[in-house]
């Protein structure tokens, strides 16, 4: 009786194994589910000002903002849907999420400690 049970055992597990090698898998890709910034050109607007910017690799930014004056050490960062930047020696930083893939929008905050709302809608991926 052990040998029987042995034996189906040996088929069952040989069956599963066959069947496993011979299935025709596709890997699994698991996307980013947010936008990604890197490389991107986006308009930006306040109620004072509205220029363009570009989200560069490596965390550069490059702002055409007539008051930077500082462009060399402009930066910004992504978490998930979160994005945040500064400019100016850090003036400037401004915090935002988000809307879809094309709308970023947030506050932003001066070394002087004025607020205000921002936003930014992509102009070229």
């Amino acid at each position: 009786m052990k040998t029987l049970n042995y034996r189906v055992l040996f088929i069952l597990i040989s069956v599963f194994l066959l069947q496993s090698a011979c299935t025709n898998k596709k890997p699994i890709v698991i996307k980013n589910p947010y936008p990604q910034l890197s490389n991107t050109t986006w308009h930006y607007m306040d109620t004072d000002w509205e220029y363009d910017m570009e989200f560069l690799s490596n965390g550069v930014l490059r702002t055409q903002h007539p008051n930077d004056k500082t462009p060399n050490n402009d930066k910004w960062l992504q978490n998930g849907n979160n994005v945040s930047f500064s400019f100016n020696n850090g003036y400037s930083t401004y915090e935002g999420k988000f809307s879809g893939n094309d709308i970023i929008s947030g506050t932003a905050e001066s070394k002087t400690g004025v607020i205000w709302n921002w936003k930014a809608i992509r102009v070229k991926r």
